[in-house]
C-alpha cells in the first residue's frame, strides 16, 4: 500500500513497482515465500523509508484495505485515467460496461478461439527439440487473442507485446536512475499505444465492426458516450492487464506442475483436476505480487 506524503522520496505512483530490499536478488523474487512469512510474523505493517510507502503483509489487513476505497483509494496521478485508477461509483459503472463484452456467449466464442490458437502454436513447435514456454506458448497466446478483440492486425502482435510489457515493467532497483528509466519507458510505451489505438478508433468510427472497439464506441455511461481518453484507457488496460498477467499465469502453472511431480501424475490421469490447479496457481504463484493504494485519510 502506498501512502500520501508531503515530500515523497520516490514518486508514490510507482512505489509498489520498486522492489523491496528483501527482494533485490532474482532468486528471492522467484521464491519469495519464506521472506513473506518472516515479514508477516515480524513486521506485518511496516514503513519503508527507502521507497516512501507502507507495506502490508497480512491477509485480513490487505482485504480491509482493498474493500475500503474511501480510506484507501485507487486514484493516483497517472497520465491517463483507467478503470484501475478509479474508485466507486465511477469504477462500478465502467466495469459493468466492460462486462457486457464478456457475456457467457461471448466468453464461449473466445474460448473456442483460444483453443484453436493454442493448437496452432503447439503445432508450430512440434518439430523442435525443446519448447520455450514463454516465447512459444505463454507469450504469443494472450496477445493474439487480445489483439483480435481490439481489432488490431495479428501481424502487429509482436510490437503490441513489446510495448504492453513496457507498461508493466518495474524498476531494476530502488536507485533514482532505475526509477527514472522505468518512468520514461512507461511514458514512451503509453504514448505509442495511445497513438496506435487512436488510429483504430478512427477506423471503427468510419467503419464499425463486430468487435470490442466498436462496442465501446457505441456504449454510454449515464447517458454520455465515452470520451476518447476513456476509450484509449480501456484499450490499453485490456491489452496490458490481460496480456502479461495471462502469460505469467500460464508459465507459473507449468512451473507449479513441474515442481509437484505427484500432482502432475494426477493431472495426467484425470484432467478434471485442471481447474483446481489453475486456482491454486493463482493463490500460490500469482501473476501480480503487489497492489498499490493511496491513503485518502490520515
Amino acid at each position: 500500500m502506498t501512502k500520501q506524503a508531503a515530500r515523497p522520496a520516490k514518486d508514490e505512483r510507482y512505489a509498489n513497482l520498486i522492489p523491496m530490499k528483501e527482494l533485490q536478488f532474482e532468486k528471492d523474487r522467484l521464491f519469495p515465500f519464506p521472506i513473506y512469512e518472516k515479514l508477516r510474523k515480524l513486521s506485518p505493517v511496516r514503513y519503508d523509508k527507502q521507497r516512501d510507502c507502507w507495506d502490508v503483509f497480512k491477509y485480513d489487513d490487505v482485504q480491509f484495505i482493498l474493500k475500503n476505497p474511501k480510506l484507501f483509494s485507487s486514484k493516483r496521478g497517472i497520465q491517463a485515467e483507467s478503470i484501475l485508477t478509479m474508485d466507486p461509483p465511477k469504477h462500478t459503472k465502467l466495469r459493468a460496461l466492460v462486462n457486457k463484452s464478456f457475456t457467457p456467449k461471448a466468453v464461449k466464442q473466445i474460448e473456442t478461439r483460444i483453443k484453436d490458437v493454442t493448437a496452432f502454436l503447439l503445432q508450430e513447435v512440434r518439430q523442435k527439440d525443446t519448447i520455450d514456454m514463454i516465447d512459444d506458448i505463454a507469450g504469443p497466446l494472450p496477445v493474439i487473442i487480445i489483439a483480435e478483440m481490439l481489432g488490431a492486425p495479428i501481424e502487429d502482435r509482436h510490437i503490441i507485446k513489446t510495448y504492453s510489457d513496457v507498461l508493466v515493467s518495474g524498476a531494476k532497483d530502488s536507485s533514482d536512475k532505475a526509477v527514472d528509466d522505468m518512468v520514461q519507458k512507461r511514458r514512451d510505451g503509453h504514448a505509442f499505444l495511445s497513438n496506435y489505438f487512436r488510429d483504430i478508433l478512427l477506423k471503427r468510427r468510419a467503419h464499425p465492426k463486430e468487435d470490442l472497439i466498436t462496442m465501446l464506441l457505441q456504449s454510454e455511461v449515464d447517458g454520455e458516450y465515452l470520451t476518447e481518453e476513456q476509450l484509449l484507457g480501456f484499450c490499453i488496460l485490456l491489452l496490458v492487464a490481460g496480456n502479461e498477467t495471462t502469460t505469467n499465469l500460464i508459465a507459473n502453472a507449468v512451473r507449479y506442475i513441474t515442481e509437484d511431480t505427484a500432482m502432475q501424475q494426477q493431472i495426467r490421469q484425470n484432467t478434471d483436476y485442471i481447474p483446481n490447479v489453475i486456482e491454486e496457481t493463482l493463490r500460490y504463484y500469482p501473476p501480480v505480487q503487489a497492489i498499490g493504494r493511496v491513503a485518502a485519510e490520515i
